[in-house]
């Protein structure tokens, strides 16, 4: 082993590695990191009582237990990452996750200031929050660029790395990083990051609207296993297959069938039923989207209008102010129950708020409001809007219960 070291090695062996080029990643780390904020947040969230069934309303009336006395607060802190994509408008892109409990906000830049910041709208589906600073411009915002699919990176994600940039070695930014695959909680080398078109369109919508607005065509569909794809004569399982149509929606306006099969949507093609959801949801309400179906083994093309204002979510304070913390919409096409009920989902509920406090949980179907049955969101907004009181049908899980939140 000593041989390696005892002769002297040439100036000329060495000369052609001073002269190479060596990657560096310095001049892209200069550019992108004055755009890079930490996260810090503080909120507060109840206490867990001991047994998750005394939480249930339903459950403390059944068996005559009296209602529990308010639950007590503990402090929470996380930490988190962001992204200055509008340093003149002050706007910074998180994840939903990092700020979803937060009743304050610091951003930490670069240069160590610390700034306060609220949050303008975040959507938990695309796990996307948009951040905005009032006070003074942020200095530095970095390139949007595109992407067009979901992104698996080996980019080391750790905790705390949340809501922060994916760049590609031009230092332009192709992902908001978003989570891990670990046991431990700590990297080991698979991570996922929402692509920036996807977070760039939810960003527009929630400065503009506050929440996202999606689209929708009005179907139920299922997964094409290889069997059914056989059987309706496709080589392999690919495309969304139509199940039912509802009716008076822009599904049925355009023509779609059940038993179509859904293979292209604006000239790209569609997997499954799942990515279709995801094209069409992040639409505008009003955009014409060009279909390519496939009908009784025969190619046809389709126009459909994205969307109607009654079909969108909505908050539920909006709707009455005893729902507030409540986000409540169509009935999703992917809830076990869609399609065998009519109603309206809640898709999400805020930790202590009035609509977490009156007993309703994610996933819930409202299925009557004040003993009226309801079929839509236009229906739930006439029944629920200038109530006193609301005595709402529930089905959740395998059962139903009724709420009465006064």
């Amino acid at each position: 082993a000593s041989a390696l070291f005892s002769a002297p090695v040439a100036r000329a062996d060495v000369a052609p590695l001073l002269q190479s080029q060596v990657p560096t990643l310095a001049p892209m780390l200069k550019k992108v990191l004055p755009a890079v904020v930490n996260i810090r947040t503080i909120g507060h969230v109840e206490a867990q009582q001991s047994n998750p069934l005394l939480n249930d309303p339903f459950f403390r009336r059944f068996f005559g237990i009296p209602n529990q006395p308010a639950p007590q607060e503990r402090e929470t802190q996380s930490v988190g990452s962001g992204v200055i994509v509008d340093a003149a408008k002050g706007y910074v892109l998180t994840n939903h996750h990092v700020v979803a409990q937060a009743d304050t906000i610091k951003l930490i830049l670069q240069d160590q200031r610390e700034l306060d910041a609220k949050v303008v709208g975040s959507d938990p589906e695309t796990d996307i929050a948009v951040l905005k600073v009032e006070d003074g411009a942020l200095g530095r915002t970095t390139q949007l660029g595109g992407y067009q699919d979901f992104i698996q990176t080996d980019a080391s994600i750790n905790p705390g790395n949340s809501g922060g940039a994916l760049v590609n070695l031009r230092g332009e930014l192709v992902g908001i990083n978003s989570q891990i695959v670990s046991r431990s909680g700590g990297n080991i080398g698979i991570g996922f990051a929402i692509p920036i078109n996807l977070a760039r369109t939810v960003m527009d919508q929630l400065i503009e609207h506050g929440d996202v607005q999606r689209g929708k065509l009005g179907i139920l569909g299922q997964p094409l296993t290889p069997d059914l794809a056989r059987a309706f004569g496709l080589d392999s399982p690919r495309g969304a297959l139509v199940a039912q149509v509802l009716p008076d929606t822009p599904a049925a306006k355009a023509g779609l069938k059940a038993e179509d099969i859904i293979l292209e949507v604006n000239g790209k093609e569609i997997r499954n039923f799942n990515q279709l959801r995801n094209e069409i949801g992040l639409m505008r309400v009003g955009d014409k989207v060009k279909l390519t179906v496939l009908r009784g083994g025969k190619r046809k093309k389709l126009t459909a209008e994205i969307g109607a204002d009654k079909d969108l979510a909505s908050a539920g304070a909006r709707v009455h102010p005893r729902l507030d913390g409540a986000t409540i919409g169509p009935i999703d096409e992917a809830h076990p129950l869609a399609g065998k009920v009519e109603g309206v989902q809640v898709s999400d509920v805020a930790p202590r708020s009035a609509a977490a406090r009156a007993g309703l949980r994610p996933g819930d179907i409202i299925t009557s409001v004040n003993r009226r049955s309801i079929k839509d969101m236009a229906e739930f907004r006439d029944y629920a809007e200038n109530a006193d009181q609301l005595l709402l049908h529930v089905r959740r899980g395998g059962g139903a219960l009724f709420l009465l939140i006064q």
